[in-house]
């Protein structure tokens, strides 16, 4: 009986020994994955592989796990936003476990866009539209076989228009132009007009030095101070100078300084160029019905003062003035 307790015992401690030894060797790890959210912009479709471009620049190749798909075939341009789930070390393309959203670009036709042309560069027109959105939007001209030559900035445009819903950025289409509008031409007894027709009792006149010893000139009513045209609060074009644009030696100063921004990262465009005494008249009277003319005189030239009609003055970028901090302003203040 003795011998059987003892047997018993040195089999039960080998047990409990080897139980422990198991417990104790290297457990197998559960395989580690990672998520990854992908958001944005698919740029292509090939062989069932999908590539997203997401809005910082970062591009993902995608491949549908088994069992998850979209309601709707995937294509270029496609808006997606999904999970996917895998190892930390695989490579792309990943698989897609989740699909948060998926739209596909809706062409959206608009009847009668209305709105004002505030800049027109090349085919793209600038408008101030109050039919959609009632925000300025970029509209591409390009291919409206009935757009009559002159449209310009301060015109009442209404075209039939369409654009794509999800893409912000890309600028609308017209498609015909159902009228054009021009601005009213100054009106003669305007006091604006006729005052302004009076000699500024501060103007320097035809002969006169100024008091940093440059030479003033008077030709054709149109002021030169050591040669170089000014118009500004004092001193007043008139109301039939009109170089037809900006000036070749502008133009071409600007496109030097546009090359050396570029270099440099940044981008300049011109939003707001040569304006005529008509389009300034517009301008100005439109602030006076809506601030009133004590505080529009504080922003904005009166007809025949504004330096765009020089054809040698021009708004970069944007005409809020905010646009001073912004890189590209930093970069012009510093140019």
């Amino acid at each position: 009986m003795k011998k059987l307790v003892i047997g018993l015992s040195v089999l039960l401690v080998l047990v409990c020994v080897g139980a422990g030894a198991y417990l104790l060797r290297p457990q197998p790890q559960a395989a580690s994955v990672m998520t990854v959210d992908v958001k944005g912009e698919i740029v292509d479709v090939k062989d069932g592989v999908m590539t997203v471009k997401t809005e910082s620049g970062e591009e993902y190749r995608l491949v549908f796990a088994e069992g998850v798909k979209t309601e709707e075939e995937v294509g270029a341009e496609d808006k997606i936003a999904v999970i996917c789930t895998c190892a930390p070390d695989a490579a792309q393309p990943f698989p897609v476990t989740v699909v948060n959203s998926h739209v596909k670009p809706k062409l959206i036709e608009v009847k009668g866009l209305h709105g004002l042309v505030t800049a027109v560069e090349g085919s793209i027109v600038t408008l101030k539209e109050d039919t959609v959105l009632n925000r300025e939007v970029k509209l591409d001209v390009s291919k409206v076989s009935n757009l009559p030559s002159g449209l310009a900035a301060e015109d009442e445009l209404t075209v039939d228009a369409q654009y794509w819903d999800n893409h912000p950025d890309v600028p609308w289409e017209a498609v015909s132009v159902v009228r054009i509008e021009k601005p009213a031409p100054p009106d003669p007894t305007d006091p604006v007009v006729v005052d302004d027709e009076k000699p500024n009792p501060n103007a320097l006149k035809d002969g006169d030095v100024t008091p940093k010893g440059f030479q003033v000139r008077v030709i054709n009513g149109i002021t030169y101070i050591d040669g170089v045209l000014i118009a500004n609060k004092t001193y007043r074009l008139p109301m039939t100078y009109n170089p037809g644009g900006l000036t070749k030696e502008c133009r071409k100063a600007f496109e030097e300084m546009k090359a050396g921004a570029a270099e440099d990262g940044y981008t300049l465009k011109i939003v707001s160029g040569f304006r005529s005494f008509e389009t300034q008249y517009v301008i100005y009277w439109r602030y006076v019905r809506n601030d009133g003319q004590k505080a529009a005189d504080t922003y904005s030239a009166r007809p025949g003062h504004s330096e765009h009609q020089t054809g040698l003055a021009m708004d970069l970028n944007s005409l809020k003035s905010a646009f001073g901090d912004t890189t590209e302003g930093k970069w012009l203040a510093a140019h």
